[in-house]
């Protein structure tokens, strides 16, 4: 199975603590970022043969790190050109190259998951085909978090940012799993199709709008929820807070 990491973004909501640097590599406290507890991550659990992480701002410094990992897998990086006036979505279409051959997951880099949670989420899956959403499910939100509503089997009918809380019971916590060729095509040429767009290739298009496609195609996306207290998505400073606790915990365990 193959890792696709989106660490393009700016960052600009990170302010001074990111000065210099992309936000995937901001200390969560312990001396790790989030790039490095990922990479640690899709290596223990044994599932994970190749990571692909998508660089833009500051790509030198991801690179510089990258050099210096030491891992079970190869990790390879791509960069995308446009990642000052482009968003998720064209990021994970600059790295559609490597969706084919092999089955995937999809994170965004600033992800920090407690340990073992993307092993226990990957093998929640277990080997049948298909694309599920991770999820952590609630019923009160904020602004910025990305929405879920279910719909029959508890499978996405639609997620995105700007659905209204009513009637979403869960919100992404940043990855898809994708397993089976015929799902992996339809990635790719959802992706190529959407690209298509103007208006998809502006910085507020998540890639989470290419799930949104596939539902509206007839697809069924799964989701696996998994604990509050075990994901933060890193958006602003105030993140770091929970995202430092979720890393010492998991560390002390």
């Amino acid at each position: 199975m193959k890792a696709i990491i989106l660490a393009a973004g700016l960052g600009r909501r990170m302010g001074r603590l990111a000065s210099g640097l992309p936000k995937v590599l901001v200390d969560l406290g312990d001396g790790s970022s989030c790039l490095d507890r990922m990479l640690g991550d899709l290596g223990s659990s044994g599932l994970f043969q190749e990571a692909v992480i998508v660089t833009g701002h500051r790509a030198d410094k991801i690179s510089d790190f990258v050099g210096r990992v030491k891992s079970s897998m190869k990790i390879k990086t791509v960069f995308n050109p446009l990642y000052d006036i482009s968003g998720p979505l064209v990021s994970l279409w600059i790295a559609r190259d490597h969706l084919i051959g092999d089955d995937f997951v999809i994170s965004n880099g600033d992800n920090v998951f407690s340990g073992g949670v993307v092993k226990k989420a990957v093998r929640g899956t277990g080997e049948r085909n298909g694309l599920d959403l991770l999820v952590v499910e609630k019923t009160a939100f904020t602004p910025d978090e990305i929405k879920v509503r279910l719909g029959e089997g508890s499978s996405v009918k639609r997620v995105g940012k700007d659905l209204a809380g009513r009637g979403c019971s869960a919100v992404s916590a940043g990855l898809l799993v994708v397993r089976g060729a015929e799902y992996r095509r339809a990635v790719v040429d959802s992706l190529e199709e959407m690209v298509k767009a103007e208006e998809n290739l502006w910085p507020r298009v998540l890639w989470h709008s290419l799930v949104n496609r596939l539902v509206d195609e007839g697809g069924k996306v799964g989701v696996i929820a998994i604990g509050a207290d075990s994901w933060q998505e890193i958006d602003q400073p105030d993140d770091l807070v929970s995202a430092r606790t979720i890393a010492m915990t998991s560390a002390r365990g």
